[in-house]
């Protein structure tokens, strides 16, 4: 692609999120609030009663658990990850790289869009390697370590109702 063709390409593309992964999501959040003036944080347990996870394209069968954090900084999701019990995707990642940023999010609306996108990360050496649902909200994560220096994560980003589930804020009022 020239120059334009990149700049046209991506005039209406949406990175959504930043993800970062750490051994204490109480820690984390409370530092982004006291520090960086960043909340009120949606504090949200993600397991197999509310989540449904694939990896490798092979659903998951065991429990699992993680929290998610999240907080909104103009359009961009700030996003804190706290593994709690396997399998899932971030315990592997702090063992390997400590706490930090795990991922950057891109909102492509479009199914379509969203397979050939995929398909052509895969093609390139990006595997998907673990996707998933929360309600409506659909995400796929690509494995990017060796090309990009991260995972890249995709997803709908319907924005879902999150009076059904447990789930807290932070700071409480």
């Amino acid at each position: 692609m020239t120059n334009e063709e990149l700049r046209e390409y991506n005039r209406n593309r949406q990175i959504v999120q930043i993800c970062y992964v750490t051994k204490d999501y109480k820690r984390t959040i409370e530092n982004w609030t006291r520090i960086l003036k960043v909340g009120p944080w949606n504090v949200i347990p993600f397991s197999e009663k509310n989540a449904k996870v694939n990896f490798n394209k092979v659903p998951c069968s065991q429990p699992f658990e993680f929290i998610v954090c999240n907080s909104m900084i103009g359009n961009i999701e700030i996003e804190v990850i706290q593994p709690v019990s396997d399998p899932n995707p971030y315990s592997k990642f702090l063992e390997e790289n400590g706490e930090g940023i795990h991922h950057i999010k891109e909102k492509i609306i479009d199914h379509n869009k969203l397979e050939d996108f995929i398909k052509n990360c895969e093609t390139e050496g990006m595997p998907l390697i673990f996707n998933g649902s929360f309600d409506r909200d659909l995400f796929y994560y690509l494995d990017g370590q060796s090309t990009i220096g991260s995972l890249y994560e995709l997803g709908n980003c319907p924005g879902v109702d999150l009076t059904p589930y447990e789930h807290y804020l932070y700071p409480e009022e």
